[in-house]
Order: structure tokens, then sequence, then C-alpha cells
């Protein structure tokens, strides 16, 4: 979960659910474009909805539709919390990356230790042989 930041209720006159309107600083802040995912908490209850940032919502405040006022048993002016909703494909995709930059350094470190060992079972083979002479 990315920044999060607390916003007033105002019910939607557009029945439904699933979208929501911020303000654009508020979207900026949180790193969210236009159709981006947010989530809004309220306790323990939540909702994903797409964002639509603007300007005519107020900077404190957030539009929700009927069916998300509900989901979130809140009321018109109750505080929930929002924050950029980062999808699990998006958090598989870094941890992947880390993955592999280990697995490149841990091959690295590897093929380092086969060349020292390489090294050093042929100058033992090299001596074994010259004695044996």
């Amino acid at each position: 979960m990315g920044e999060k930041t607390e916003l007033i209720v105002k019910k939607s006159r557009i029945a439904g659910a699933g979208i929501v309107r911020i303000h654009k600083d508020i979207a900026a802040k949180l790193g969210i474009k236009s159709g981006g995912m947010i989530e809004a908490w309220k306790g323990k209850k939540w909702v994903i909805a797409k964002a639509v940032p603007d300007k005519i919502i107020g900077k404190n405040s957030i539009s929700l539709r009927e069916g998300d006022v509900k989901k979130l048993s809140a009321e018109e002016n109750d505080k929930v919390e929002v924050t950029r909703h980062i999808p699990v494909k998006e958090t598989a995709k870094k941890k992947i990356e880390e993955l592999k930059k280990s697995g490149k350094i841990a091959g690295k470190k590897i093929k380092k230790s086969a060349v020292k060992l390489k090294k050093s079972i042929s100058k033992k083979l090299v001596k074994k042989t010259k004695t044996k002479k």
C-alpha cells in the first residue's frame, strides 16, 4: 500500500458503484491517474473503485456512489482513508525483478567459486602428476 490520505465522503447523485471522484491534486499526491484504481477504507470495510480526478470536487472530499457508500457503511461527511490500489500483477512483477537480480548475483558468486575450485583442483592434479614422474 502506498501513501494514505483522509477524505470526507460526499454522496454522488449517480447510482451504482465502482467509480469515485477525487480532486486532481489529491490524485497526483497518491500517484493516481484518470482511470486508476483506489482503495477507500472506513474501519475494516473497504472498496476498490476507479478514480476520476477533477477540480470540481473539494480537495478534502471524495464523491462515492450509493453502492460504495453502503459497502463502507458510511454516511455523508464521514471520513475515509484513501490509497492507490496496487494490483497483484504489479506487486508480482516487482518481486520477480528482485528475484532475477538476486539470481544473477548468486549466479556470479557460484561461477566465481567454480573458477576458484577448478584452479585449485588443477593445481592439485598438476602436483600429483609431477610427483609421479
